[in-house]
């Protein structure tokens, strides 16, 4: 039983994800460390650790609570879309573009990066995608059933946030010859026949 005055478990451990997400944002994967965390979140180091037993743990923890708010924003956001089915796939694809500018986008492209050397984050990171893939093929299909319909929707959505994470990666280091967000929209959109 919890004393009065002290914060249930599940307040704590909902305080520990948003200051992971908050600490991950301004200092990065590298630079994030277990005790920042636990001072951001205002709980001990053993308090944290009682939920999260690495960094990697509350990493991995923190990016599954942030694809669930952020697929909830979407959601939000996208409601049902209207119009033809081109300019649904274009909100659609601008709503998801948004998402991948957050600051936040920056963090994850850098954890998915040293996850791929990095065994134990790989397979952490691993379900977390899977659960990220989920709610934007849920949110793409609730916004635009219609779309969803045709062959081969999925493949297609899922190549797009690929190719956002690698905008966001790329542009700034050559945005001489990396194409800017319309243009790469105009060619995803036409990849889906939808010119």
């Amino acid at each position: 039983m919890t004393e009065p005055g002290t914060p249930r478990p599940a307040a704590v451990r909902d305080a520990v994800l948003a200051a992971a997400v908050q600490v991950l944002t301004e200092s990065g994967y590298a630079a994030t460390s277990v005790r920042a965390v636990a001072r951001r979140a205002g709980v001990s180091q053993g308090a944290l650790q009682h939920h999260f037993r690495s960094k990697a743990d509350l990493v991995a923890a923190a990016l599954a609570h942030l694809a669930g708010e952020l697929s909830t924003y979407a959601a939000r956001e996208l409601g049902a879309l209207r119009g033809t089915p081109r300019e649904q796939a274009e909100t659609l694809l601008n709503r998801l573009w948004e998402i991948h500018t957050l600051p936040v986008s920056e963090t994850i492209v850098e954890i998915l990066s040293l996850a791929r050397k990095d065994p134990d984050l790989a397979a952490r990171m691993t379900p977390v995608l899977d659960t990220a893939h989920t709610l934007t093929l849920t949110a793409g299909a609730n916004a635009a059933p219609e779309l969803a319909a045709r062959d081969g929707f999925d493949q297609w959505l899922l190549a797009c946030v690929a190719t956002m994470r690698g905008l966001v990666v790329v542009h700034d280091l050559d945005a001489a010859t990396t194409p800017d967000w319309p243009q790469a929209r105009r060619i995803l959109l036409r990849a889906f026949d939808l010119t």
